[in-house]
């Protein structure tokens, strides 16, 4: 986590989620993210560095499974698992 604060790759998460027939996304918040972009700007030596560590495939991992969440979601969702919404004022 250090290292990623030296770089400053990271960036405050949300994630908005739309169920079908719901007027309202479900948007979750308050966590930390890897900035893409800013990974994708790095210098070589800094990009060499997280390289040798072993950091860049976790980087990439955690960026994929990122993506993958509308398919969890959604699957939550058809096995009537879905997070039940809080009202915000």
């Amino acid at each position: 986590m250090n290292e990623l604060r030296e770089l400053d790759l990271l960036m405050e998460g949300e994630v908005t989620l739309q169920i079908e027939g719901n007027d309202k996304p479900f948007i979750y918040r308050g966590f930390q993210m890897v900035n893409e972009e800013k990974l994708n700007e790095l210098r070589g030596d800094q990009l060499r560095k997280i390289q040798k560590s072993g950091l860049l495939p976790l980087l990439y991992a955690h960026l994929f499974s990122l993506s993958t969440l509308p398919q969890v979601f959604d699957r939550q969702v058809k096995l009537g698992k879905a997070p039940v919404p809080q009202l915000i004022d």
